[in-house]
């Protein structure tokens, strides 16, 4: 669900022209473009954040936009998506129309993998941020709408004390080639076009024996006496080519309270899913990452030794291969109804069975609106005082 603010969209539609050109096929192919109606003007504009947006009537005019508001449909990524058309009518001056847009997230770019298991996150694209949505004027069918309900309060119910809340941070401060394609000992590393293993956007390089804390904002816990859950990826950053099995060795800790400590090889990741008490969890939760840097093959580091290479030049003090990075930190725990002064906000409750909710300080005027994403409907919550009913 999204509650949102009543606020213009101050985005222009651009008009694109579309230019086709056809051509003898053998067999039928698919381009993922089937949606496409050759015969018709699509109105192109790109968002790059997720939140519900309101494009305006002068929005629309300047565009050249057919203002039929029962006719209007929008498209990203080939699907048809909902939208609310305050006027079924003809638009006038004060009619708008809203819709939930999404940013370009790393979907699409698994396709780029040879493995699409490689990708390190489908959460952050290769390339932007930017997703693009297509306006269109269609009366050959009726488009998908979101439909405004009751907010029947006439039954008393039991307020609802928190929800399950997922706070996210994408790590993303620099770009990792990923595992590469040949390797030699004492010379460079090559890559092959396509991505590879591992290749992707992480957090800067935690070097052996080093150790790096990541703050995520984790507000409003409700600490009902449960767990909380905790989620991270670490992505390998070194190869010991004379270690055939695990050669990192990491401890990750939340807030200081220790709850990985394992191994695992080259440039491989690994994803951690554990689970800590909610009092674990505070307003900033720390998540360390260390790299231990203390596996070494001792056999082998006598016998390159009388051979003349040195093949840990810091031994048996640390093991320079182990270097590591994370992609993400994520952390799921029950959160109270306080949205902290915002003007929109997206949260995930059971959509089952009925609910009463109690949202504070919420920065929605006297006229915020509930969207149900999941069940298309929208719903005008009742203002008393400084919450939301």
């Amino acid at each position: 669900m999204t509650l949102l603010k009543n606020q213009t969209m101050k985005k222009y539609l651009v008009y694109i022209c579309l230019f086709f050109c056809s051509a003898a096929l053998v067999q039928a192919q698919f381009y993922d473009n089937e949606w496409i109606d050759h015969n018709k003007t699509y109105y192109k504009f790109k968002v790059a954040e997720d939140n519900m947006y309101r494009i305006n009537y002068n929005t629309l005019v300047a565009a050249g936009v057919p203002l039929d508001g029962n006719n209007l449909k929008l498209y990203h990524m080939g699907e048809e998506v909902p939208i609310f058309v305050s006027n079924d009518g003809m638009l006038t001056p004060n009619d708008y129309v809203e819709f939930y847009g999404k940013k370009n997230d790393g979907a699409f770019d698994r396709q780029l993998f040879e493995n699409p298991e490689w990708q390190v996150s489908e959460q952050h694209s290769l390339y932007t941020d930017s997703s693009t949505y297509f306006l269109v004027s269609d009366s050959n069918s009726e488009g998908l709408r979101y439909s405004t309900i009751g907010n029947d309060l006439s039954v008393p119910l039991e307020k609802e004390l928190s929800y399950p809340h997922t706070a996210t941070r994408l790590l993303d401060q620099e770009f990792f080639d990923g595992r590469p394609d040949t390797r030699v000992w004492a010379g460079v590393n090559s890559y092959l076009s396509d991505f590879g293993r591992g290749e992707g956007f992480v957090s800067t390089l935690v070097l052996a024996t080093k150790d790096q804390d990541y703050s995520l904002f984790t507000p409003g816990v409700y600490d009902n006496g449960g767990m909380a859950r905790v989620e991270v990826k670490a992505v390998g950053r070194g190869d010991d080519l004379f270690i055939a099995n695990d050669e990192h060795h990491i401890r990750i800790t939340v807030n200081d309270n220790e709850y990985v400590d394992t191994t695992y090889k080259g440039f491989n990741y690994v994803t951690f899913n554990k689970e800590v008490p909610v009092s674990a969890i505070s307003n900033i939760t720390t998540i360390n990452l260390e790299s231990v840097a203390d596996i070494f093959n001792h056999d082998q580091y006598d016998i390159q030794l009388a051979q003349g290479f040195n093949i840990y030049p810091n031994y048996p003090h640390y093991n320079h291969h182990d270097q590591n990075s994370l992609a993400y930190i994520s952390v799921t725990y029950p959160r109270s109804f306080d949205f902290e002064n915002e003007q929109t906000f997206q949260f995930r409750v059971p959509n089952d069975d009925v609910s009463y909710m109690e949202i504070e300080n919420f920065d929605g005027g006297e006229l915020a609106i509930l969207y149900d994403l999941t069940a298309q409907k929208r719903l005008f919550p009742v203002k008393d005082g400084n919450i939301y009913k």
